[in-house]
């Protein structure tokens, strides 16, 4: 009872109720967010980026990562289930740390795990950032065959990534500069511009 009593407490929560939009709009459609993915990935068109914010959660951060989990699932089975279909699409996950299962059990069945590992061969590709290499388990780790490396500050962070670097040269880049590394290809040192519009 406690469990149904706290979820009805989020769904209620003002937070919850702006991100899922659950006031009526008389007048106004509402558009279903797997709809609204659906069109995303079949319909070719230029320039198109769609941003799901779920920054209104930052305080039920068990939350957004089952709401990512779901929506990463949701991609992978649309492609899984669409062959003709298969638009290229680059999924980008800010503080991927913050949303991913502490177990390996349940790393399994996350959608982040499983659009890594089968995401490649339906044309999509995921780009996870996070402060430490650390922050994420050692299974997701061996997923990524390109890493772009920034300053990291211990040792240990850049000991559990395949690098073939130093720690002195990692330790040494400065704002802007990082390493890309590519499977079967020596580490490369790059500028990191930021982009026009920013």
């Amino acid at each position: 009872m406690g469990l149904i009593t706290a979820f009805r407490e989020r769904l209620t929560s003002g937070a919850f109720r702006q991100l899922f939009d659950t006031v009526d709009h008389p007048g106004r459609a509402k558009t279903e967010l797997g709809f609204v993915l659906t069109m995303f990935l079949n319909q070719r068109a230029q320039h198109r980026t769609l941003v799901i914010d779920l920054s209104l959660l930052k305080g039920f951060e068990q939350q957004q990562g089952a709401i990512i989990s779901c929506l990463l699932k949701l991609i992978l089975n649309d492609r899984l289930a669409n062959p003709a279909s298969r638009l290229p699409v680059k999924i980008v996950l800010d503080e991927a740390h913050r949303y991913l299962p502490g177990d390996n059990q349940q790393l399994t069945h996350n959608g982040i795990f499983q659009v890594l590992r089968e995401g490649r061969k339906v044309n999509l590709q995921l780009a996870l950032t996070t402060q430490s290499p650390l922050d994420l388990p050692e299974r997701l780790r061996s997923q990524f065959g390109t890493m772009i490396i920034h300053r990291l500050l211990a040792p240990t962070e850049l000991a559990c990534l395949p690098t073939g670097l130093t720690f002195a040269e990692v330790a040494a880049l400065t704002t802007g500069h990082a390493y890309l590394v590519r499977p079967e290809q020596p580490a490369c040192q790059v500028d990191v511009q930021a982009p026009r519009w920013w």
